[in-house]
């Protein structure tokens, strides 16, 4: 009987510390999925995204690979994107600001995709 008190006692000793650990592990680890985005990287993954969607709206499969590809460049997932862009809606500024940052990105996309209008016009 002493041997199984003794041995409920190693186990109380060890569950404690772990629960704490995994305590903190899912506390760190929720605090990390809400880091923030700035307004201007939101922009480009907007940009990027729609001009994609124009691209291969007729090839979904394509578009899904992009779009994958477009968050993991930038570091996101779909679920923080989202989260950030619908946070937009509730701040006018930053809204504005999105979309003129959104207008820039696409304007320096346009030149590098025709850079003989850039010559012809100087």
């Amino acid at each position: 009987m002493k041997k199984s008190g003794f041995y409920l006692k190693q186990v109380k000793k060890i569950t404690k510390p772990l629960l704490v650990f995994f305590v903190f592990l899912i506390f760190f680890t929720n605090c990390s999925e809400k880091q923030r985005i700035d307004t201007k990287t939101l922009a480009k993954v907007y940009t990027e995204l729609l001009v994609n969607n124009e691209l291969y709206r007729n090839n979904p499969d394509t578009l899904s690979v992009l779009k994958s590809q477009i968050l993991e460049n930038y570091n996101l997932t779909e679920k923080e994107y989202l989260r950030q862009f619908k946070e937009l809606d509730d701040n006018q500024e930053l809204w504005k600001q999105f979309f003129k940052e959104a207008k820039v990105y696409l304007d320096s996309l346009k030149k590098n995709l025709n850079p003989e209008k850039k010559k012809g016009g100087a």
